[in-house]
């Protein structure tokens, strides 16, 4: 993508947001010329092509200013907020009541642990556009988002016309997570993601905490301390490896957050083993070499609850034969059950002759298009992913003579279906 550099010149791949145009005149004329003005809502870029003849671009630029900041006068918060600082922030303005819409945005670093002071150069007009403003922060080294309330501009003139304010200026408050056993004493997680959603802001979560470090046993978050009530979602992993133990589990409370007030959330881990499903079988192309390289011969178990999945790899050569895909968590764990996608791919031949190849997809049209794995059983699905490759007109699978090259999964359901039976490339 090109944009304008401040002297007029075109530049390549420059991070420069397209909506910063303050030493960009109002009238330029000349051979077509890339406008960082506006984005629609279509993702155009307002653009002029080149032309034989001169070509007007009238821009009427003003600005948008302000701060974004954190308050706090709670020396234990302010204390927090100081060690985590803002790394990043960015800030967004789409036009109000214009067809198209504009959008403009800028990201801004920050000048103090919990403070941006911005500018946001956008158009302008006679009656004045307004704009709705959305603002993040990035605390925490940028692990953690923080999202301002959302604000509307009174209409944006062009100048000589002062600048239009907006201030996001919020009193923060915090929820302290922790995570103990059913003694209570801490108990330390691998990871895992914290969402605090509230009124204001609705689905979208006011504070997302997307990564914990493993090992913790306590997360600060911040939030805007207006006396909301807010709907935590805290999601925990317990195992280390996503291949063999890795598991998540949801820990949900509902809190109300002042101005300055540090509220204690206390999830209890329970103690011994939960019970887990699995999904056992066998994966073979009859007649291929698959290949161990790289272990690409692997099966996948994912879109479960809370996001869970596994992996497993056979590392065999050839990588063929029994796998399992065990310690899942059961689909009863959400309120309304979620079972799992399975997939697998493999690489076949050898030398030149080498292909990579994907199964359909696993899935259960008796449950939900899905899998449900169960707490303490194993789904067996023997040798549904034994592939036989036949020379014929068409391809197709077992008894069924359905087409396979259309295919996108294989029906668990389907009692008669044994194995799969594939088309081998015809010579012409």
């Amino acid at each position: 993508m090109l944009f304008l550099d401040n002297s007029g010149n075109a530049e390549s791949g420059a991070e420069t947001p397209v909506t910063d145009m303050s030493s960009v005149s109002r009238r330029r004329r000349g051979f077509g010329m890339l406008c960082p003005l506006c984005v629609t809502t279509a993702g155009c870029v307002a653009a002029l092509l080149p032309l034989e003849a001169s070509a007007d671009a009238v821009l009427t630029p003003n600005q948008i200013g302000g701060v974004l900041e954190l308050v706090s006068s709670n020396p234990d918060v302010a204390r927090v907020l100081d060690a985590n600082p803002a790394s990043a922030s960015y800030i967004t303005a789409t036009s109000v009541d214009i067809s198209p819409r504009l959008w403009h945005y800028t990201r801004p670093r920050p000048d103090g642990a919990a403070h941006v002071s911005y500018q946001l150069t956008v158009e302008s007009s006679a009656v004045g556009i307004a704009y709705d403003m959305q603002a993040m922060a990035y605390l925490h080294g940028g692990t953690d988002i923080y999202r301002f309330a959302n604000q509307r501009t009174p209409g944006v003139l062009p100048e000589p016309a002062g600048d239009v304010e907006a201030t996001f200026s919020e009193c923060a408050g915090m929820v302290d997570v922790r995570w103990v056993d059913d003694a209570g004493h801490p108990h330390a997680v691998t990871g895992g993601r914290i969402m605090a959603f509230s009124d204001v802001l609705g689905n979208t979560a006011q504070a997302d905490v997307f990564h914990i470090q493993s090992g913790s046993t306590s997360r600060p978050v911040a939030v805007h301390g207006d006396g909301s009530e807010y709907r935590l979602e805290i999601f925990y992993d317990a195992g280390t490896d996503p291949s063999r133990d890795k598991v998540r589990a949801l820990c949900q409370e509902r809190v109300l957050v002042a101005c300055d007030e540090i509220v204690p959330v206390t999830c209890v881990i329970p103690s011994g083993s939960t019970a887990l499903g699995s999904i056992a079988g066998s994966l073979d192309m009859l007649g291929e070499h698959e290949q161990p390289v790289g272990a690409l011969t692997q099966l996948w178990a994912y879109g479960g609850p809370f996001g869970n999945y596994r992996y497993t790899k056979i590392a065999s050569d050839p990588a063929s034969g029994r796998f399992a895909l065990t310690h899942l968590m059961p689909s009863a764990a959400t309120a309304t059950p979620t079972g799992y996608l399975l997939f697998a791919r493999m690489i076949v031949g050898a030398g030149h002759d080498v292909e990579f190849f994907t199964p359909p997809w696993i899935t259960d049209g008796r449950n939900g298009g899905r899998l449900q794995v169960e707490a303490g059983k194993q789904i067996e699905l023997g040798e549904l992913l034994v592939i036989s490759t036949v020379e014929s007109s068409r391809p197709h699978i077992g008894a069924h003579d359905t087409t396979f090259a259309y295919a996108s999964r294989v029906d668990v359901g389907e009692k008669s279906l044994t194995h799969m039976v594939i088309q081998a490339p015809t010579e012409t």
